[in-house]
């Protein structure tokens, strides 16, 4: 995969972490993403907000399936591994909830993959306005 389709994925990958955080009540510090030969694919962010593992596993499993939907994917999720990854156990609930937040709120996914891919940094405040500007439903 050349650099630009990675960034794109890589984009879409943050911005599905970022914009679940946020309907999960996280206030974000920074994102930021990046692609290098060497390194390969970076997201980062800093956020802040609830210490719960549940909380933290929607985060990250949010981030696959937004890249899952803009790629088109239809690979199952190992919720194994995904579990291994995030701390906390990954359940089909936790997937399909994610799924729907997404879906739901796909507007702001797109405009802050969009920012990201553009701009590569985010400060808290703008990727707070970018995520308001796009979404149709808040869940509690």
């Amino acid at each position: 995969m050349d650099r630009d389709s990675e960034l794109k994925e890589l984009s879409y990958h943050a911005a599905g972490d970022i914009v679940v955080s946020y309907l999960l009540g996280y206030k974000i510090e920074d994102v930021q993403i990046g692609y290098s030969e060497r390194e390969g694919r970076d997201f980062s962010a800093s956020l802040e907000g609830p210490e719960d593992p549940s909380l933290d596993a929607m985060t990250y499993v949010a981030s696959y399936i937004a890249e899952q939907i803009f790629t088109g994917s239809s690979e199952e999720l190992d919720l194994e591994e995904l579990s291994d990854w995030a701390d906390a156990p990954v359940t089909e609930t936790i997937i399909s909830d994610c799924r729907k937040m997404l879906i739901e709120n796909w507007s702001a996914v797109e405009a802050l993959a969009a920012a990201l891919y553009r701009e590569g940094l985010l400060d808290g405040n703008r990727a707070t306005e970018i995520i308001r500007s796009g979404i149709t439903s808040i869940i509690f």
